[in-house]
């Protein structure tokens, strides 16, 4: 074979695993993307259904943070940092306000019903 044909064939074959790694990175990497966007959080806090305990994570733990933070300066505690994700802090605060360290959906609806009469 000609040195150019070697040549041509090595640069086809390396830009053919490029294009392929370029496409399996991309879909891998836009799947896990759409995964964090919906869960609104990364890493390990991706679980946002009922109950909400320990590593659950996304609009309905940030919709707890805020609802607990106001119940929370009365008993003298630290208020939540509303970032979604429910960790050691926002199951003590669980545990304080509802008596367990989890929050079930009509402990969730209680105090968003709490929420909404304080502000009006």
């Amino acid at each position: 074979m000609k040195q150019k044909t070697k040549i041509f064939i090595i640069v086809g074959v390396g830009l053919v695993v490029a294009a392929l790694l370029v496409y399996f990175l991309f879909f891998f990497g836009e799947s896990k993307d759409v995964a964090d966007a919906d869960n609104s959080v990364g890493g390990k806090y991706t679980d946002d259904r009922f109950p909400l305990k320990r590593n659950s994570g996304g609009a309905n733990v940030r919709a707890l943070q805020t609802y607990l933070n106001p119940l929370l300066e009365p008993n003298g505690s630290k208020k939540l940092v509303v970032d979604g994700k429910f960790g050691p802090k926002t199951e003590a605060a669980c545990e304080l306000i509802f008596g367990e360290k989890i929050c079930t959906e009509a402990n969730f609806n209680n105090i968003k019903a709490l929420a909404a009469s304080a502000s009006k």
